[in-house]
C-alpha cells in the first residue's frame, strides 16, 4: 500500500493538509486512492465554504466544507474537510503516478495577510501492479533429462509455458501457480527435438512463460534461451554381412577357396536420437576397400581368416563399427614333383629294345572342399596330331602303356593332371631303342646311342666330349671356333 502526505504553504498558520493512501487491485489492475483533506488553524470563524474541491488523476471531486468556530489563539486546531475515495486504472504495464490537489476558498485576511484560496498538490507514484508473470530461472540440459524453470506469478494470472525450438513447440497450457515447473517429455516429445538438430549435438530452446490476463488467450510473454544437449550415443552397425562369390568355385563346397572365390560385403546402419547415416568405410586392416555399404572384393588372394571392419559416421560425426570374418583355403594348381618314361617288356622290365612304355610319377594336389584330381598318360610320334588314348595312373606308382612304340622312332610322352580348376601337362621324350652308331636308310642321316630318325641330320643322344677343339661352318662357308667363342663369354 503507498500513501503520504503533502501541504499547502501560507505563510501564516492556516493551511491545507492532506492525507492519501491506495489500495491496488492485481486482478483488475487499478488503485482505489483515498484522499483526506484538513485545515490546520488557530482561531478561527467561518462559514461554510460549497466550492471546496479535491481532484485526483484528473477526477474532480467538489464538496460543502463545514464551517468553523474556534477561538484557541495558541493551539493549532485541525479539521477535516473531506474524504474522498478515487478509482485510479493503471497503464497496461501496471504502472501509475498521479498528481493530487486540494483547494478550500477564505476569503479573508488572516494574521495580517489577505487571503482567498488556500490550495496544494503533488505528484506521486502508485505501487506496481504485477501485469504478466516473468521468468527467474531456466535450466541446460541434456537430451534425457526433463527441463524445468522457476517463474513469479504474483498476479495469479492463468499461464501456459513452453518449450520453442526450431520453428516448433512443446506446451502446457493452464499450469498450477506453484512458482516452478518440470516439463516430463515423452519418447515422440523426445524425438521431436531430435528432429530438429540432426547434424548438431546441441539445440537452441527457448522456455516460454505466456501470461493470459483479462482474456483466454495470451496477452503478455517473457522468455529465456537455453541449450540442449544431445546425450551420449553413437549409431548402430545393424548388420554386416559376408557372402560368398564362389565363381568357378562349387557351391555345394561351401567354402571360400584362394585364387577363386570373392566376398561381397554388405553393411545396413542406423542414426541415433534423430541422426542419420552420412558415410559407410568398409576396410580390410588399414586398406579401404570402399566408401560404400556394400562392395565386392577382388578374387581372394590370401589364406585363412581375414577380417573385415565397416565403420558409419552420422549426421552428428559420432562412429560405430562391426567386423566379420571369413576363413580362406589355399590352392594351388597340381603340379609334378618328378616325370619318368622309358623304354620296357610288357612286364615293365625296362629294356632299351622294349616297344612299351614304363611311365613314373608323383604329383601334389590341394585336397579341399571336394576337390579330386585325375592323372592320365598318353603317347605320340612327334610328327603326329593326335594323341594315343590316355590312360589312368596314380601317384608314385609305374605304368605300363604301348606296346608299339617302334625302336625306330622317338616318341612324346603327355602326363596330364586334371582338378576342379586346373589341367596341367608335362610332355616328356621318350627316345629311339640304343645303338652305338646308326645310319639312316638312304645314307643321308647318322645317329650316336640312338637310331637315325631324320635325313641330314647328326643326332647324338650320347654325352659328347671334343679333346681338340669343336669348328663349325655356316651356310656361307664361314668357320666358327666353338671352344674359342665359350671362352670368351
Amino acid at each position: 500500500m503507498a500513501s503520504g502526505s503533502f501541504n499547502s504553504s501560507t505563510g501564516v498558520n492556516l493551511n491545507l493538509y492532506c492525507e492519501w493512501s491506495s489500495s491496488a487491485n492485481t486482478a483488475r489492475n487499478y488503485s482505489d486512492v483515498t484522499m483526506k483533506t484538513y485545515l490546520n488553524h488557530y482561531s478561527l470563524y467561518v462559514g461554510s465554504r460549497s466550492d471546496s474541491y479535491v481532484k485526483c488523476d484528473g477526477q474532480n471531486y467538489t464538496y460543502t466544507a463545514p464551517s468553523i468556530s474556534y477561538g484557541g489563539s495558541s493551539k493549532t486546531n485541525t479539521v477535516l474537510l473531506s474524504s474522498k475515495t478515487f478509482r485510479v486504472y493503471h497503464n497496461s504495464d501496471g504502472k501509475k503516478s498521479i498528481t493530487l490537489k486540494a483547494g478550500w476558498r477564505f476569503s479573508g485576511t488572516y494574521s495580517g495577510k489577505s487571503i482567498g484560496w488556500i490550495t496544494c498538490s503533488k505528484t506521486v507514484t502508485l505501487d506496481n501492479i504485477p501485469r504478466a508473470a516473468t521468468i527467474n530461472s531456466a535450466t541446460n540440459f541434456t537430451s534425457n533429462q526433463n527441463p524445468s524453470l522457476t517463474f513469479s506469478n504474483p498476479g495469479g494470472f492463468s499461464l501456459n509455458v513452453r518449450l520453442e525450438f526450431g520453428g516448433t513447440s512443446i506446451q502446457r497450457n493452464n499450469i498450477s501457480n506453484t512458482g516452478s515447473y518440470t516439463f516430463s517429455l515423452s519418447d515422440s516429445e523426445r524425438n521431436l527435438l531430435f528432429s530438429k538438430c540432426p547434424n548438431s549435438s546441441t539445440l537452441s530452446v527457448r522456455f516460454v512463460v505466456a501470461t493470459k490476463i483479462g482474456s483466454s488467450s495470451e496477452t503478455h510473454w517473457a522468455w529465456l534461451d537455453r541449450t540442449m544437449t544431445v546425450q551420449s550415443g553413437n549409431p548402430t552397425v545393424n548388420t554386416f554381412t559376408a557372402t560368398r562369390v564362389n565363381n568357378t568355385v562349387p557351391s555345394s563346397w561351401g567354402i571360400y577357396i584362394q585364387g577363386k572365390s570373392q566376398c561381397k560385403l554388405q553393411a545396413t546402419a542406423s542414426g541415433i536420437y534423430g541422426s542419420s547415416i552420412k558415410s559407410y568405410q568398409i576396410k580390410q586392416g588399414s586398406t579401404i576397400l570402399a566408401s560404400s555399404s556394400s562392395t565386392t572384393t577382388p578374387v581372394l588372394t590370401s589364406t585363412g581368416t581375414i577380417t573385415y571392419t565397416v565403420v558409419v559416421t552420422d549426421s552428428r560425426g559420432r562412429t560405430a563399427s562391426k567386423t566379420v570374418s571369413i576363413t580362406v583355403a589355399g590352392y594351388s594348381a597340381p603340379y609334378f614333383s618328378s616325370v619318368r618314361s622309358q623304354r620296357c617288356l610288357a612286364n615293365g622290365t625296362l629294356n632299351d629294345d622294349g616297344t612299351y612304355i614304363r611311365t613314373l610319377a608323383s604329383f601334389t594336389y590341394s585336397k579341399i572342399g571336394q576337390n579330386s584330381v585325375s592323372f592320365t598318360v598318353a603317347f605320340k610320334k612327334p610328327e603326329d596330331e593326335n594323341w594315343s588314348a590316355e590312360v589312368a595312373s596314380s601317384s608314385g606308382v609305374a605304368k605300363v602303356i604301348a606296346g608299339s612304340a617302334s625302336i625306330d622312332s622317338s616318341y612324346q610322352v603327355m602326363f596330364k593332371l586334371v582338378d576342379e580348376f586346373n589341367t596341367v601337362q608335362y610332355i616328356d621324350t621318350l627316345s629311339t631303342a640304343y645303338t652305338t652308331m646308326d645310319f639312316r636308310k638312304g645314307g643321308k642321316g647318322i645317329a650316336i646311342g640312338k637310331v637315325s630318325e631324320y635325313d641330314n641330320l647328326f643326332d647324338v643322344a650320347l654325352p659328347s666330349k671334343f679333346r681338340n677343339g669343336l669348328i663349325l661352318v655356316d651356310s656361307n662357308g664361314n668357320e666358327i671356333d666353338v671352344l674359342k667363342k665359350i671362352k670368351n663369354l
